[in-house]
């Protein structure tokens, strides 16, 4: 068994909760004698082309595989990196040392669209914002976007150009104002928000509970249901919100 190696790999995840399973592809070229992965927390596998592996604490795991033949004896080896996080993120506008993937307050993301896009693969997830005026963001996990002080404190802005935020795929949103955009919230749950001064509607295809919806120009909310929510609405309005 000699000549040249080479060596590469895939994960199916590099973001993943404690306990999910993320699934590894190895690629090697040349003529081995043993390959090796090591997952980085004193777990290993010899000679599988395709393993899977869950890690049981959080943190980044350098996930090595290492292939060898007589030609090299000390083995070729291709490498990745794997956060395993708790699930839990963190948002403030003034943090002044935001670092993926805001695992702290200490390390809190400056818009909450950078801490949507390093949420963990494996079940639900929780991003906890503070006081502050956010812009435009679009969640397609199943993730839960919470305000730490409540939508007196808390706003997404749509800048009058954009819509506020886009709720996909079971993602909620919990004590927002969305203010001034082409539309407050389209998809998602929504609870305990003020969907205002929009200027098309508040919500769209949306489910709220204890929301307020004012000064939305053509529709409080259209083709959503609503549960204990307020609302000044028009006759067209209320037809639109029913459907």
């Amino acid at each position: 068994m000699t000549g040249l190696l080479s060596v590469s790999m895939t994960a199916s995840f590099t973001n993943a909760l404690t306990g999910f399973t993320v699934q590894f592809t190895a690629s090697i070229g040349g003529r081995t004698t043993a390959s090796v992965w090591d997952f980085g927390d004193g777990i290993t596998a010899t000679n599988e082309p395709y393993p899977s592996h869950a890690w049981t604490a959080p943190g980044d795991y350098a996930v090595v595989l290492r292939a060898y033949n007589e030609t090299q004896p000390g083995g070729i080896s291709a490498s990745v990196i794997v956060h395993v996080g708790n699930g839990v993120h963190y948002v403030a506008a003034n943090s002044t040392n935001p670092v993926a993937p805001y695992s702290s307050w200490a390390t809190a993301a400056t818009n909450i669209q950078d801490a949507v896009n390093v949420v963990e693969a494996g079940g639900p997830v929780a991003l906890m914002v503070t006081n502050g005026n956010y812009t435009s963001v679009a969640v397609s996990r199943p993730l839960s976007v919470r305000s730490v002080n409540g939508p007196l404190l808390t706003y997404i802005n749509g800048g009058q150009s954009n819509l506020c935020i886009s709720l996909t795929n079971g993602a909620s949103l919990s004590g927002f104002t969305l203010i001034n955009g082409l539309g407050g919230a389209s998809g998602g749950m929504l609870n305990n928000c003020a969907l205002t001064g929009n200027s098309w509607y508040g919500a769209s295809y949306s489910a709220l509970s204890n929301c307020t919806l004012t000064g939305n120009t053509a529709y409080g909310a259209t083709y959503s249901t609503l549960h204990n929510c307020t609302s000044p609405v028009t006759p067209t309005a209320e037809r639109q919100a029913a459907r």
